[in-house]
This record gives C-alpha cells, sequence and structure tokens, in this order.
C-alpha cells in the first residue's frame, strides 16, 4: 500500500471526512474542523 498521498496542502484544506494516507494512517477531520490522526495496526492476525 502506498504511503503519503496526503500533501501538506491537503492536510490543511481537507473538509470534514476521513482521509487515508496508507499504510493504516487516516486524518480525521470533524464538522467543528478540528483535524486528528488515528494509526491503526494488527497485532497476530
Amino acid at each position: 500500500m502506498p504511503i503519503h498521498k496526503l500533501s501538506p496542502h491537503k492536510v490543511a484544506t481537507a473538509g470534514p471526512g476521513k482521509y487515508e494516507d496508507g499504510s493504516g494512517l487516516r486524518l480525521v477531520v470533524s464538522p467543528s474542523g478540528s483535524r486528528k490522526w488515528v494509526f491503526r495496526f494488527t497485532i497476530n492476525g
């Protein structure tokens, strides 16, 4: 899976929603405009 699909400009200007950056990293933008990074991973299957 490619990584770094989100440019700094896209991160700064993204509207509400979820945006995948690759390899389990996701940017979540709330309707209020706050942003957070979420990293999802699996251990042992």
